[in-house]
């Protein structure tokens, strides 16, 4: 057949009559992979076969004796003009003698016009019309040189059918399925075996014609479930007491070669194949039950984890079996079929299966859990970053299948180990290592030594965290196993959470909890929060208002908890008594009760007491005593007056006191016991409490250990206060809530009507549900649920959107588009979201606006700020500004006007603690931005350009806005937008905070499956922006913020760049063929994900899945293999310590102390 030439693409193809072959290796053998391409500009079949039908068909059937009913119509074909004076010389006799000797180079001869007819028939185009004759005579050849009978066979002609008939089952060629049961009856021949039992063509080494034999598999996995009870035509005439061929019949056939082909394949590439068409068995299989209602009767017995081994329930077992088998005997030294057995494994554990195969579930997260063992006692000098790329995928598997089966962890063996392996990941060691496996590891080492199994016996005592030296494999896998305890604790049982699976942490932020905080008062130069940051990686964020909802009297704080897995929040009371009790202001104490009073005193004795005895006057004086004169002998005339006065002011005192005192014992004798005045009562209920301080006291936190400086100063103590008067803690904090705390990837949807080479013309298919196929529409819907920009609180393909609710609940239905082929979820108003534990996935269908959007902004931006590439308003995307928040955060009087909206992501927290009076450097609280502007709803919302002032440098560039047909009026942007240096202060997160490799992943829909050699990629890149691009350095309102990446590595490297594309056309039969191309890749050691693979053919029910999970595990595998990537926790407790070291309060205890009992920390 005529072909073009291989990769790289020339700017013309050669001639079609220069390519008569597939593609040769350097050796002289045919390799599959540099098969040759063909021609763009081909003629069509019947034209080929038009010029060499005679010279093929009789070339191919030379020397076969054919069956009587085929015999006759081969002696009455047309015979071609070209070749019909040398016709006679060239026929064969069709009933020659099979029991005389073979020609070997008679069979080659048969071999090559049989590989002939296969490229031709191959090389159909969509919609191409070839004439029934041809496919009859073709089909003829096909029969007889499938044979695979001892007697008959040819290996010559059996290989070059298999090797050239790739495609065979996935070009539309009308009654292809006749072929069916003997290309299956074929390939078994050749995939059971590890060794061919017959002649293989000399120019086909075997493993590449057992990768054309999987091929041909691939393309027949969904056709027993698809055509299911349909008969298969004979080309003989079957004998009556044999029951029809049906497709249905076949699929057993078709899984237990799968199975065996896996079991025997040694190939690495082979073996990837086999294991993404595994995962399209299965799936299918359990969807296809699901539909149809069937379910394991309850006769049946669970304990056996294959009761059936038809049913979806019997194949899962099967597949985790004998997949992880081969995982652990042959597989773990092969980093590609390791991954793509852990990424079959993580599809097969969210496969629904009713009832669940549990013992098969255990018994897989056992084997996961030594394999992690197994690759973590490797010796030093097999580790490498492949090794532990391996042990990361590893763990993030275990953390889907703990997820999807929760009830896992409720088997004592199995949460046993997988915390022993959680142990292992993160110190290196396990505290108590079975004796069997120090045996292993280290007999191998040193098998003389006879000391090795005395150590860290079962028998010994574990070894404890605080005496462990720490020593992981390495800090990816360390971080990798933290983030599986984390899921194990936060997330196993509990996903998705209340509000849904957009976000794994809570929605509550400052602002939203201050709306309902009682009270307004307003610390004089603080915020309401009172922040804290433990152990160098949690800031705990402390409101001690009471909230709305709390009518207790009881000491109640409020904690915004941000640590590396996320945000959550928490309202704590301190009770003394059970809920039961009713709570109130007065004391619970009883009155304990008083004697009678009793006015009997008895008799009371008046008693004069003397100083001295009364026989002290009868003793005579002394000199001694006379020594002290008595006073009237010293005094004169006036000092005599005086004391004379002196003594009547005493006297007329003591008649007071006399009088007081009668007075007092009259009133007291009148007042009624008991009195008042005096009364015991028990004290009034405190109402007003340090609800921080007791927060930290009661849990341990204020100890002299906690707040003493480490003896290595670069370490900050256990317990530190963060200073709130400075203002960028805010901003820090809004950043902080920003990293999201699970991996997110964007997929971008096209469709391709039949010679479309412009974007414009690709991009306007989507506009209209009737350019489209209804089974696109209904592909979109698989592949996500929708959602809308302005109330989703996760991933939204664009940075400038996500993350944030920028808009109310209430939302008009006649906002949307409607009658669009997929244009609605353009990223503009919605777009398709789908999300698991491990990641979320955004899918956007570009339309023509959004294009106008992203290439004008990009055009005008980068004129004037190339680095601010994620800024809404460079991207054009103003109509999603959130709208302006007049009560602060910290304020606890929202203005009504902002009640209005709901906003669960922090947007401007430095913005909203300027207004509330917090940043010394603003003017009054209530300051506007810059630029506003007014909605016709009468809210006022601020434009995303509001940092941008008129006296800025450098020329501004105006960039008008096109709004989309269905946008509503209240988020129409502005009709000019002035776009000059940019400064980062807000919107969303920064550029700067993201790391890993720029993955793109376009799904294209083709109508006509040749146009995916035409499709324009580089055209179309720029509406595949999501703001992640950029990196390095950003300026920020108040200076310049370091990228995360910049915390490891000190050298900025030129930015990974990875596109792949996956192309989907409909076959006429129902069925999808899939086309892979990585058209853009940096230099790499993984081949490309699985469970999609190259020239697949899939079902309507598996597509939209299949496709999902091959874009998250083709993201998951570069982010993998990227030196670049952090994982987000890492990410999050890397700002976390950045900000301990911006903000920290440094004070002695005596001051952290006497901070505590005062507003704000001095």
């Amino acid at each position: 057949s005529s072909k073009a030439s291989h990769a790289p693409k020339a700017p013309s193809a050669p001639p079609a009559s220069a390519q008569t072959t597939t593609g040769i290796a350097a050796a002289g053998k045919l390799v599959l992979d540099t098969q040759l391409p063909y021609a763009p500009n081909r003629p069509k079949c019947n034209s080929i076969l038009h010029l060499f039908d005679a010279w093929l068909f009789d070339a191919a059937l030379a020397g076969v004796k054919l069956h009587p009913s085929h015999a006759a119509q081969a002696k009455e074909r047309r015979a071609s003009s070209f070749i019909e004076s040398k016709h006679s010389s060239l026929s064969m006799d069709l009933h020659a003698d099979t029991s005389s000797p073979r020609d070997s180079a008679y069979q080659a001869g048969r071999a090559e016009a049989c590989g002939a007819l296969c490229r031709i028939f191959c090389a159909h185009k969509t919609g191409e019309v070839i004439l029934p004759e041809y496919y009859a005579r073709f089909y003829l050849v096909m029969y007889y040189g499938l044979q695979t009978d001892e007697a008959i066979v040819s290996g010559e002609v059996l290989s070059s059918i298999l090797f050239n008939s790739c495609s065979l089952l996935r070009c539309d060629l009308t009654g292809v399925q006749l072929l069916l049961p003997h290309l299956l009856q074929a390939i078994e021949l050749v995939l059971n075996r590890n060794t061919p039992d017959f002649r293989l063509c000399e120019q086909i080494p075997y493993s590449e014609l057992r990768k054309a034999c999987i091929h041909i598999l691939l393309s027949m996995l969904c056709l027993p479930l698809h055509f299911k009870d349909l008969e298969i035509k004979d080309f003989i005439k079957r004998p009556d007491d044999k029951p029809p061929v049906t497709f249905l019949s076949l699929r057993t056939r078709i899984t237990d070669l799968i199975r065996v082909a896996l079991t025997n394949e040694t190939d690495s590439q082979n073996t990837q194949m086999l294991l993404g068409g595994f995962m399209l068995v299965v799936e299918d299989l359990a969807l296809c039950e699901q539909a149809d209602n069937l379910l394991l009767q309850p006769q049946h017995d669970l304990s056996d984890p294959d009761p059936q081994g038809d049913t979806a329930f019997g194949l899962f077992g099967h597949t985790t079996s004998l997949v992880c088998n081969r995982l652990m005997a042959t597989w773990k030294t092969d980093l590609n079929v390791a991954l793509a057995a852990m990424e079959l494994l993580s599809g097969l554990a969210k496969v629904k299966i009713r009832p669940p195969n549990m013992i098969m579930c255990k018994r897989t997260v056992k084997w996961m859990c030594d394999l992690i063992v197994f690759q973590c006692s490797r010796p030093a000098p097999s580790h490498s970053r492949d090794l532990h790329s391996m042990l990361c995928a590893a763990f993030k598997c275990l953390q889907l299948w703990l997820v999807e089966h929760n009830s896992l962890l409720y088997d004592r063996e199995c949460l046993h180990q997988v915390l022993e392996v959680v142990e292992l990941g993160i110190s290196g060691s396990k505290s108590q290592p079975k004796p069997q496996e120090v045996q292993t590891v280290k007999m191998k080492l040193d098998k003389d030594s006879k000391s090795v199994s005395m150590k860290n016996r079962a028998s010994d005592p574990p070894k404890f965290k605080g005496n462990k030296e720490l020593m992981p494999a390495s800090m990816r896998v360390k971080d990798a196993a933290e983030a599986l305890l984390t899921c194990i604790i936060d997330q196993v049982g509990a996903f998705p959470p209340p509000c849904g699976p957009e976000s794994l942490f809570s929605l509550l932020d400052e602002r939203s909890l201050l709306k309902f905080a009682k009270g307004s008062s307003l610390p004089e130069h603080g915020s309401l929060f009172r922040y804290f940051v433990i152990d160098n990686s949690v800031i705990v964020g402390l409101l001690e208002q009471p909230l709305g909802n709390i009518e207790d009297p009881l000491p109640t704080v409020t904690a915004l908890i941000r640590g590396a897995f996320g945000r959550h929040a928490w309202t704590m009371q301190l009770r003394h008594s059970p809920r039961t009790s009713k709570v109130s202001s007065r004391a619970h104490l009883s009155d304990p009760g008083r004697p009678i009073p009793d006015d009997n005193v008895g008799v009371q004795h008046n008693v004069n007491h003397r100083y001295f005895p009364e026989g002290v006057e009868k003793i005579t004086q002394t000199k001694a005593d006379k020594s002290i004169p008595p006073l009237e002998s010293v005094l004169t005339e006036s000092q005599a007056a005086d004391v004379d006065k002196m003594g009547q002011l005493i006297e007329q005192v003591s008649t007071f006191e006399k009088e007081i005192s009668l007075k007092a014992k009259t009133e007291r004798e009148k007042t009624p016991f008991p009195d008042p005045a005096t009364e015991c009562r028990p004290p009034r209920v405190c109402n007003e409490y340090q609800t921080a301080r007791l927060f930290l006291s009661h849990y341990g936190l204020l100890s002299l250990e906690a707040l003493k400086e480490p003896s290595n100063s670069s370490v900050p103590p256990d317990l530190v206060m963060l200073d709130t008067t400075n203002s960028g803690l805010y901003t820090d904090l809004e950043a902080l809530d920003f990293i999201p705390s699970r991996d997110n990837d964007t997929v971008h949807i096209f469709y391709v009507k039949p010679g479309q080479k412009l974007p414009a013309n690709i991009l306007a298919n989507v506009v209209s549900y009737s350019n489209v196929q209804p089974q696109f529409v209904e592909f979109l819907h698989s592949l996500g649920w929708p959602v809308d920009v302005r109330k989703h609180a996760g991933w939204t393909g664009h940075v400038a959107t996500s993350w944030k609710i920028t808009e109310p609940e209430e939302m008009d239905d006649t906002d949307y588009q409607c009658g669009t082929g997929g244009s609605l979820y353009d990223g503009r108003q919605q777009v398709l979201y789908w999300a698991d534990v491990l990641s979320e996935v955004a899918l956007l269908v570009p339309s023509p606006d959004s294009f106008r959007l992203r290439t004008g902004a990009a055009t005008t931006g980068s004129a004037s700020a190339p680095a601010s590439g994620s800024l809404s308003s460079e991207l054009g995307l103003d109509n999603k500004t959130p709208p302006t928040h007049r009560g602060g955060p910290y304020t606890s009087s929202p203005d009504p006007a902002s009640t209005a909206v709901t906003s669960t992501k922090p947007s401007t927290l430095l913005f909203e603690a300027e207004k509330a009076g917090l940043v010394s450097s603003v003017g009054p609280s209530n300051q506007r931005p810059t630029q506003q502007q007014q909605s016709p709803s009468g809210k006022g919302s601020t434009s995303s350009t509001s940092s941008v002032t008129a006296g800025d440098a450098g020329p501004q560039t105006l960039l008008q806005q096109q709004p989309s047909p269905g946008t509503p009026q209240e988020v129409l942007p502005p009709v000019t937008v002035p776009i000059t240096n940019v400064r980062y202060r807000r919107h969303g997160r920064q550029p700067g905070l993201m790391s890993g490799p720029d993955t793109k992943v376009l799904v294209v829909w083709l109508e006509s499956f040749e146009d995916h050699e035409n499709f324009p990629v580089a055209e179309l890149l720029p509406v595949t922006s999501t703001g992640q691009e950029q990196q390095g350095s950003v300026s920020t309102g108040s200076g310049t913020a370091s990228t995360f990446a910049s915390t490891s590595s000190s050298q900025q490297k030129p930015p990974e760049k990875d596109i792949y594309i996956i192309f989907i056309h409909a076959l006429q039969n129902s069925l999808f063929r899939l086309h892979l191309v990585e058209y853009e890749k940096t230099q790499s050691k993984m081949a490309m994900a699985i469970p999609l693979v190259d020239g697949m053919v899939v079902s309507r029910r598996t597509l939209g899945s299949l496709v999902r999970q091959t874009a998250i595990n083709i993201c998951r595998r570069r982010r993998l293999e990227s030196e670049s990537y952090q994982p987000p926790h890492v990410r999050r407790k890397l700002k976390i310590q950045d900000m301990v070291s911006k903000y920290r309060c440094t004070l002695s205890p005596s001051e952290f102390y006497t901070a505590l009992f005062q507003d704000i920390p001095k």
